[in-house]
């Protein structure tokens, strides 16, 4: 349909992609001294749109219908300033921000030190404050919070950390998708990596709808939690506790009054992989990326013909008794290992108490000078600290083998309603069969027996 309105020549509207750090029309970069190509993108949204480059320093072109900005820390104070002016206007514009940019750390909005190892990039973006931009969407946005899920439908992905979020309606949100805005009712799946959160703050005349939500099994981590500088730069660390909060993050809004804008906090999901997903169609990893942020750049720019027709598509169930009884293994999971960590905890208090009592004893004496005592304390403290030590690894141990023993329990449980679920799909689709043809034998035999003399029929002394 898109295209026999592009070859029918139907006027373009205009949309316009603000020049920022995230590079969406690619160029070169100093880290991997290469020329980067187009995102995604900017390619499909050329297919619908007239698009155009909007240079941060200038005046933006007034007859853009929509503009999308990604990453607005990275420009420069006079840059966001300008940027915050024409959304303060009323005009439509599509925001991402992200606190963890996974395709590059560096562009992060947090100060973090250089690595004195690493040369700096000529060219590194600057991090200004975006709080000015946020406050004019009515948007609370903290930066160092990355949400994550361990909500994950697809078993063949089970590897992924819980940092990637998958949002669909069985992650128990009350409304994981907005219903309330065409931009995201309707849709099916929809995948994040390493977003932020979004929240409301008290903005008269501004309406804060929000279009995607996570489930009661998220939470958030800290930015210096999650991230750890090296010789080698920025990595990522795993095997991170992870305890819901049992409340939900909006990640994506949508703002409507004083302002016209969708606010987005992750700029990773519109990567390639994305893209390349929806054109190769590869099963059951249909995700609606792609959709979505057409939908937004569609219903800011006042041309809603599309949404409709982008969510007609085949309806991919999950699942759902699988993920329920997962559910529960997951909860009963996370109860024990909080059982574990207290235990660990009140271990290693009393462990702390008394190697104080000690010291105490110590101090008590009256037979000894201030010097003998000093030199008690250190022997005592020496000794201790051996034995808190020892009994501090003991206590991780089995902290951790209590914990890996859990989750084992929680794998065999899986496998054990996956392997029940496989052997009733066996087991159950004959039986319907079976029961036809009994029936249908016995109608038969007694449509044999209609009209036929009593006299003539066999019985057992005959």
């Amino acid at each position: 349909m898109r295209s026999i309105r592009v070859v029918s020549r139907a006027k373009r509207k205009k949309a316009g992609i603000l020049q920022t750090g995230a590079k969406l029309f690619g160029g070169f970069d100093f880290q991997s001294r290469a020329q980067t190509q187009d995102w995604s993108i900017v390619s499909e949204l050329r297919k619908q749109y007239e698009v155009t480059q909007v240079p941060p320093d200038n005046d933006y072109p007034g007859d853009l219908d929509a503009l999308l900005v990604a990453l607005p820390h990275t420009l420069t104070q006079p840059q966001l300033d300008r940027l915050t002016a024409y959304v303060k206007a009323g005009k439509p514009a599509l925001i991402l921000v992200d606190p963890l940019p996974a395709f590059n750390l560096e562009l992060g909005p947090q100060e973090t030190p250089p690595n004195p190892f690493q040369p700096a990039a000529p060219s590194a973006p600057t991090k200004t404050n975006v709080k000015p931009l946020m406050d004019v969407l009515g948007v609370t946005w903290p930066i160092d919070r990355i949400v994550w899920d361990t909500y994950n439908p697809h078993p063949q992905l089970k590897s992924l950390p819980p940092e990637v979020v998958f949002i669909a309606k069985g992650n128990q949100a009350p409304e994981a998708f907005g219903t309330k805005d065409e931009i995201s009712s309707g849709l099916q799946e929809v995948v994040l990596l390493y977003p932020g959160a979004l929240r409301p703050r008290a903005a008269a005349g501004l309406e804060f709808l929000p279009l995607l939500q996570t489930g009661k099994s998220s939470g958030a981590l800290r930015w210096d939690q999650l991230v750890e500088r090296s010789l080698f730069g920025a990595n990522l660390r795993s095997d991170l506790p992870h305890n819901p909060e049992k409340e939900g993050y909006v990640v994506a809004v949508r703002v409507k009054g004083a302002a016209n804008a969708v606010v987005i906090a992750d700029v990773d999901m519109m990567g390639a992989q994305f893209f390349e997903l929806r054109r190769r169609g590869v099963e059951n990893l249909n995700f609606d990326n792609v959709t979505f942020l057409l939908n937004a750049v569609d219903q800011l720019a006042g041309d809603p013909s599309f949404l409709a027709l982008r969510k007609r598509r085949p309806r991919h169930r999950t699942l759902e008794a699988v993920e329920a009884r997962t559910r529960q293994y997951e909860e009963q999971r996370l109860r024990e290992t909080e059982v574990a960590q207290a235990t660990a905890e009140q271990r290693l208090k009393e462990a702390q108490a008394r190697f104080d009592a000690s010291v105490r004893e110590v101090q008590q004496r009256g037979d000894l000078d201030d010097q003998t005592k000093q030199i008690m304390i250190s022997n005592i403290q020496q000794v201790e600290n051996r034995r808190l030590a020892v009994a501090r690894a003991s206590i991780e141990d089995e902290k951790q083998r209590q914990i890996e023993a859990s989750r084992a329990n929680l794998e065999d449980s899986v496998r054990g309603v996956q392997s029940t679920i496989k052997l009733l799909a066996v087991a159950l689709p004959p039986i319907p069969a079976f029961l036809l043809f009994i029936a249908m034998s016995l109608r038969r035999l007694k449509r044999e027996q209609i009209g036929v003399s009593p006299e003539r029929l066999l019985t057992a002394n005959s």
